[in-house]
């Protein structure tokens, strides 16, 4: 209880009242592990860093070797009891029920049949059953080693000359403190180029790892894909098993082809690489039917899918024990398992296996990503469910974290925020996130999750220190953003997005006539329709469903009051506008065309009517843009940015655009320019939208 009061504190921004609470508890080294790490946590946060790395250091000294010797030995085990499992099988000591099913069936059937019972023999095991207790006992360490290594970094980025040199010395020793590879091994050279990376020497970081490359085992070639992987690096670890795919024979082909199913953007395309591996193997026909239930969840077949996610699930939990991936994978699978029924057991059963993962293999950034997500969707839907009836919502369709964010826009701002920082869910969440950011620290994700939660909490402070964090990042890999960029901008996804949101509307529209009495849920369903309708109307160019977007959000907000979806309604209205001028204006009309897959609305307007007097009278006169321009004074300061001025500018209201370019200026929109700009790649938007920011911001 002590801890989970801290906690709250920390989250809150009070940092002095969580130290005091956990110095309560007594001196640091009496203190249980996770209130010494906390306790480090709020030092590090305040920015009193020799403090957060003595209190680390103390913390280790014991707990560190203990870790590293029960890895060791539990990993040991693991070979051991496996190869004599093996030999056994091979010198006829199986089973007679065993032999019987080895003797018939298809070479598939009987190597399911042996997989199944080496995974069951491996868990009857009791001495690995207590190596892997012991190992999970102490696995504190990896995150506090973590977390001493950042300490020494940032003390590193602030210091000079030899000072510098020893604090980057120590925080390498800490990273790889949590690796267990001997010196000079390939797999210890491995470990050292990503713990360069992590360290902010990526230079040195690639030399590591490229001399690998130019060894002929193309295995190890695979090594270095995955660590690259594991880095976010996805466009290096791509070459390295394309290479391999290339260059290898039949087994190396297969092998290499489930890596590169691996580091696919779309769901298609990994369908197509695990095809490619030609492979009937188990560990194949998982990955495909997890691969093809995720497809059929996103198409709609929520029965198709949950079957084939089943069949997953159950697979990949037979090997879950100990083996990180399966546990994953079987994560993975439970998730859509949920959103395919909306059954609070198969969420429950994800976070489990996650957790079961994270424990075996604690370093591995791609875990901690997939884990962040989950703990996401379980304080998003504690909110939501609080308030609606959430477990009729089509899952597999909308975000529910949407709807919060609209929530915290809203009259009940404050307890919704309250809810979140409270929510033990959530605070691991940004914790992890955290820790993700160190072991990939050019992967956007976790730093664009962090971003979106400290705008929604207007935390100052969190973006304060993410911005630092961000600054000593060289570059970050936009891989997965430029794929998706390319096909949307393509229309490869018209057809598919078009399917989606009319899915969801029908939907929507049962469960709109089965809760007609209960407000709050109806405004969820409301506001939910005016996204998917707001989707089709942009790709559509279409004045009718923008209508209708603009409609679904007054319904939202007349049903259920404390959302007030006034950004969102002032958003459909300016659309609308553009729209219907667009109808009278060939000008408008062809940029919008040009513009509506590359460019904001706003910047659309902007640059058709930027230097056109009639057609930013035109856009004046509408009824649409009058109105998106009066609701904008019912937004908080923080609220304002670039498309509050556009909208301004149109209308005319110079007070408006003078309280947004002081937000674009100095608030809180301009702090999140500056980290959005730095996560995003190259593109006309960024151009367009930098250009525009700057222009505005030096008047």
């Amino acid at each position: 209880m002590t801890l989970a009061l801290a906690a709250a504190q920390r989250a809150r921004g009070d940092l002095s009242g969580a130290v005091a609470t956990i110095e309560a508890l007594g001196a640091p080294g009496w203190i249980v592990s996770p209130g010494q790490r906390m306790l480090a946590a709020c030092y590090s946060d305040s920015g009193q860093l020799e403090k957060a790395e003595a209190i680390l250091e103390r913390h280790l000294r014991r707990r560190l070797p203990r870790f590293q010797s029960a890895r060791q030995a539990y990993a040991t085990r693991i070979d051991t009891v496996r190869d004599q499992l093996i030999a056994r099988a091979k010198s006829g000591g199986l089973p007679k029920d065993i032999e019987r099913r080895l003797e018939t069936g298809t070479e598939e059937q009987k190597n399911a049949v042996f997989h199944e019972w080496l995974s069951t023999e491996l868990d009857k095991d009791a001495e690995l059953g207590r190596l892997r207790a012991e190992y999970e006992r102490d696995q504190g360490a990896v995150p506090a080693s973590i977390s001493l290594g950042t300490v020494k970094l940032r003390r590193a980025n602030s210091a000079h000359g030899d000072e510098r040199q020893n604090l980057l010395d120590e925080g390498e020793r800490s990273f790889l403190a949590i690796r267990e590879e001997a010196e000079g091994t390939p797999s210890f050279h491995l470990g050292l180029g990503q713990v360069y990376h992590r360290l902010g020497k990526a230079e040195e970081g690639d030399r590591e790892l490229s001399g690998l490359l130019k060894q002929s085992d193309l295995r190890l070639h695979l090594a270095v894909s995955e660590a690259y992987r594991e880095l976010g690096l996805v466009k290096r670890a791509r070459e390295a098993a394309q290479g391999v795919f290339d260059k290898g024979d039949k087994d190396l082909k297969q092998s290499a082809a489930m890596y590169l199913a691996n580091l696919t953007s779309s769901l298609e395309e990994r369908e197509r690489w695990l095809t490619k591996t030609g492979s009937e193997a188990i560990p194949v026909k998982l990955a495909l039917a997890n691969t093809r239930g995720q497809l059929l969840l996103r198409d709609g077949k929520l029965i198709q899918a949950d079957r084939e996610l089943a069949v997953a699930a159950e697979g990949y939990s037979r090997d879950a024990a100990h083996n990180s991936s399966a546990a994953n994978n079987a994560a993975v699978a439970y998730n859509g398992r949920f959103a395919a029924t909306g059954d609070p057991s198969h969420l429950e059963k994800a976070a489990q296996m996650f957790e079961a993962s994270l424990r075996l293999e604690p370093d591995n950034s791609l875990i901690l990503s997939n884990l962040v997500g989950l703990l996401e969707d379980r304080a998003v839907f504690a909110v939501v469910e609080k308030r609606t009836h959430v477990r009729g919502l089509p899952l597999s369709d909308v975000r529910l974290d949407s709807l919060v964010a609209i929530l915290l826009d809203g009259t009940d701002r404050e307890r919704v925020a309250q809810e979140l920082r409270s929510n033990s869910h959530f605070r691991r969440a940004l914790e992890l996130m955290r820790q993700e950011q160190v072991l990939a620290p050019r992967r956007p994700e976790a730093y664009q999750r962090e971003l979106s939660w400290s705008m929604r909490l207007t935390d100052a402070m969190a973006l304060q220190s993410l911005g630092e964090r961000l600054s000593h990042v060289s570059e970050i890999d936009s891989t997965h953003q430029e794929d998706w960029k390319k096909e949307w901008e393509s229309g490869a996804r018209d057809e598919e997005i078009r399917k989606g949101r009319e899915r969801a509307l029908q939907a929507l529209a049962k469960l709109r006539e089965q809760e007609a009495k209960h407000g709050p849920t109806l405004g969820a369903v409301s506001a939910f329709e005016a996204q998917s309708l707001g989707e089709l109307a942009r790709l559509n160019g279409d004045i009718a469903q923008a209508q209708q977007t603009v409609a679904a959000w007054r319904r939202a907000q007349a049903a259920w009051p404390q959302l007030a979806p006034h950004e969102e309604l002032a958003d459909a209205l300016f659309e609308l506008a553009v729209l219907q001028a667009a109808r009278e204006s060939p000008e408008l009309a062809q940029a919008w065309k040009e513009g509506f897959r590359s460019l904001e609305t706003e910047l659309i307007a902007w640059k058709a009517a930027s230097e056109n007097a009639p057609l930013k009278q035109a856009l004046k006169r509408q009824s649409a843009l009058q109105e998106a321009a009066r609701l904008l004074h019912s937004l908080r300061p923080d609220q304002l940015g670039l498309q509050a001025w556009v909208i301004a500018w149109f209308a005319e209201d110079s007070s408006m655009q003078t309280a947004a370019a002081s937000q674009m200026k100095d608030g809180l929109a301009a702090k999140r320019e500056e980290l959005s700009k730095r996560l995003e790649p190259e593109s006309p938007q960024k151009t367009a939208r930098a250009k525009l920011w700057k222009e505005i911001c030096s008047r």
